[in-house]
C-alpha cells in the first residue's frame, strides 16, 4: 500500500484517518448521508416526459449539484478541505440556475448563450495566440473561425450576455446562500488566494519562521459539510416544490432538522 507521502491524497492509506474524522464529526457526516439518500431517491423520480426545456434543464442542473454534493463528502472526509470548497462553490452556481429554471423559462437559453459567449471568447483567443506561435492547421483555424462567426451571427453587435450569479441569486431568493456558499467558497477554494494558499502554510519547525505543508487537515469541515448541506437543501426544495414531490415532504423536513442541529452539536 503506498504512502501518503509517496502519492498524496491518492493514498490508499488514508483509511484511518477517515475512520477518525468520521467520527469526531459524526453529526455532520450522519446529516450529509441523510441529505445524500433523500436527492438520490428523488433524483429518480424526477418527471422524464413531456417536459419543457426548463424542466429538462432543471433535471440537469439536480444531477449537477448532487455530484458535487456527493464529492464534496469524500474530499472532506479525505482532508483536501480547499478542493471540497471549490466542489462547494460549484454546487451553489447550480442550484442557483435551478431555482431560477423554475422562475424563468428562458434560462436555459440564457446558459446556453453564456457558453456562447466562452466558445467565442476562447476561439478569438486562439486564434489571435496563432498569429505568433503559428501551430495551429489549416483545418482548426477554419472551425475557430466558424464558431466566432456563428456566434457573432447569433447576437449581431451587442455579443453573448455572460450570466450575472448574483443577480440569478436575488432573483430566486438565493442571496444568502450566494454571499455564505459562492463567495465564501471562492476565496478560499476555487481561486489562488492568501486563503486558499493557506491551507498549505504553516511555521517551520522551529517555530521561528515560515514553512509549508502538504497534508490532510479537518479545520472547519464542519463548516464546509454544514454550508454543503445547505446548498444541496437549497437544490432539493427547489425540485420537490418545483415537481409536486410530496411524498418526500417528511423526510425533507427530517433532512432540514439534521442540518439545523449541525450548529448545535
Amino acid at each position: 500500500m503506498e504512502k501518503f507521502n509517496e502519492v498524496g491524497f491518492l493514498s490508499n492509506d488514508l483509511g484511518s484517518w477517515i475512520d477518525q474524522v468520521r467520527n469526531v464529526f459524526k453529526p455532520e457526516f450522519a446529516a450529509a448521508v441523510r441529505i445524500n439518500r433523500l436527492a438520490m431517491e428523488v433524483l429518480f423520480s424526477l418527471p422524464a416526459e413531456d417536459m419543457t426545456e426548463a424542466h429538462l434543464t432543471g433535471n440537469l442542473c439536480f444531477a449537477r449539484a448532487l455530484q458535487s454534493f456527493q464529492t464534496t463528502i469524500l474530499l472532506s472526509e479525505r482532508g483536501a478541505l480547499a478542493d471540497a470548497r471549490t466542489l462547494v462553490r460549484s454546487a451553489t452556481e447550480t442550484a442557483i440556475a435551478l431555482a431560477n429554471c423554475r422562475i424563468d423559462p428562458t434560462m436555459p437559453a440564457q446558459i446556453a448563450e453564456d457558453a456562447d459567449l466562452h466558445r467565442s471568447k476562447l476561439a478569438k483567443s486562439l486564434l489571435e495566440a496563432n498569429k505568433s506561435k503559428n501551430s495551429l492547421t489549416e483545418e482548426k483555424i477554419a472551425e475557430l473561425g466558424a464558431t466566432v462567426s456563428e456566434v457573432a451571427k447569433l447576437y449581431g453587435a451587442k455579443g453573448p450576455t455572460k450570466i450575472n450569479w448574483a443577480q440569478k441569486a436575488s432573483a430566486a431568493g438565493m442571496g444568502d446562500l450566494y454571499d455564505i456558499a459562492y463567495r465564501t467558497m471562492s476565496g478560499d477554494g476555487a481561486h489562488c488566494t492568501v486563503w486558499s494558499l493557506g491551507h498549505h502554510h504553516s511555521l517551520n519547525a522551529g517555530g521561528n519562521g515560515p514553512g509549508f505543508v502538504f497534508r490532510p487537515e479537518r479545520e472547519e469541515l464542519d463548516n464546509v459539510l454544514f454550508t454543503a448541506c445547505s446548498v444541496m437543501l437549497h437544490a432539493l426544495a427547489s425540485v420537490i416544490d418545483w415537481f409536486g414531490l410530496d411524498p418526500f415532504a417528511g423526510e425533507m423536513s427530517a433532512c432540514v432538522s439534521d442540518w439545523k442541529s449541525m450548529r448545535t452539536s
